[in-house]
């Protein structure tokens, strides 16, 4: 009697169990909160499937407090004090965003000490999950910036002392002629596709550049901001010698020959780069190689955003005015009114 109690027993456990298993299955799942889902740019649940991987940009919520920053010590100590400020915050809060993309087996991982931000290729589903965090204010897709198109043409090369007709145009030899003023002592840096050190008319203001018997000093003076790992400088596209030519070239085809150049590679030989690799520029250009005594005093930016109401890089605009740094960006070459890109919109633009 007790062992046909104890199967019939069993055997409705058995049942229950199997009669829920689709009611199991059939649940829905828990639906997002409202303030998860306001972290979620929308363009995200657009463009991507739930187990793509991706590349997304997490911001954080804590930023540093940069009014305690004295204003009366020198201008090389305010821009190591931000620095370390910046820095610090980041490596902070950051943590626990960090881990657990660790833990997610996130690709591409990079800190953004520059905006607190972290930048990673990962998938919809541990972006949600990120989301989640009360550390974390937002996530968005880390876009793509195409420097516009441009050609390259061959030209007869110039005799000896012969100014091109864009520096007569602006009338810079004009300034160096009357107001003896050139560039000298003055260290300017481009954001660009990189550049070509070896050209015959930079190689020599490279601020790397040690003369013909010793090697060049990259370190402090390059950076390749794309993952590539280029360790000198170099181009693969062109646009960003062309740009550093028409600032500090020589034998007449640079407006400050007589500037030393440095120069970060954001841009990769297609002309794009994602908008981390352009925040991880400007951070390298407050400290390059980590020291703030080697940021350049002028850094160009012959690229932008067509949507001049952007302000994705107003933050980096205003760090390196903090530091001293003057950042000048292209206005854009569409020419008529209301058609100035960002960053140049919030900056100081050249069109």
């Amino acid at each position: 009697m007790k062992a046909k109690l104890f199967s019939l027993f069993l055997l409705t456990s058995l049942l229950l169990t199997l009669f829920s298993l689709p009611l199991l299955q059939a649940q829905e799942p828990q639906p997002l909160a409202p303030q998860t889902l306001q972290k979620i740019d929308p363009r995200l649940f657009k463009t991507v499937d739930k187990g793509e991987s991706f590349p997304i940009i997490i911001e954080m919520k804590a930023q540093a407090n940069l009014n305690r920053i004295s204003k009366t010590s020198s201008a090389l100590n305010r821009r190591a004090a931000m620095i370390n400020a910046l820095q610090t915050t980041a490596k902070a809060s950051q943590a626990g965003v960090r881990t657990a993309l660790a833990e997610a087996q996130a690709a591409e991982v990079r800190s953004l000490w520059i905006v607190n931000a972290v930048a990673a290729q990962t998938t919809l589903t541990t972006a949600l999950q990120l989301a989640a965090r009360d550390d974390v204010a937002q996530i968005r897709p880390d876009e793509i910036i195409t420097l516009p198109p441009f050609t390259i043409t061959q030209v007869a090369t110039p005799t000896a002392g012969e100014i091109q007709w864009g520096i007569e145009k602006i009338e810079a030899n004009a300034v160096w002629q009357s107001l003896g003023i050139d560039g000298e002592g003055v260290v300017v840096a481009n954001i660009d596709t990189g550049v070509d050190y070896q050209h015959p008319d930079l190689q020599k203001r490279y601020r790397g550049y040690q003369g013909g018997a010793l090697p060049p000093l990259h370190t402090g003076n390059w950076y390749d901001a794309t993952g590539e790992g280029a360790i000198y400088p170099v181009d693969t596209n062109g646009h960003g010698t062309h740009t550093m030519g028409t600032i500090a070239g020589e034998n007449g085809i640079g407006a400050a020959p007589g500037a030393r150049w440095i120069a970060v590679r954001a841009f990769n030989s297609s002309g794009q780069a994602l908008e981390s690799w352009l925040h991880s520029a400007f951070q390298w250009i407050l400290a390059p190689a980590g020291n703030p005594a080697l940021a350049p005093d002028v850094v160009n930016n012959s690229w932008g955003n067509s949507n001049g109401s952007s302000t994705v890089f107003q933050d980096d605009v205003q760090r390196l005015l903090d530091a001293g740094i003057i950042p000048i960006f292209s206005a854009g070459n569409s020419g008529g009114s209301g058609t100035v890109g960002s960053p140049g919109s919030y900056s100081f633009a050249v069109g």
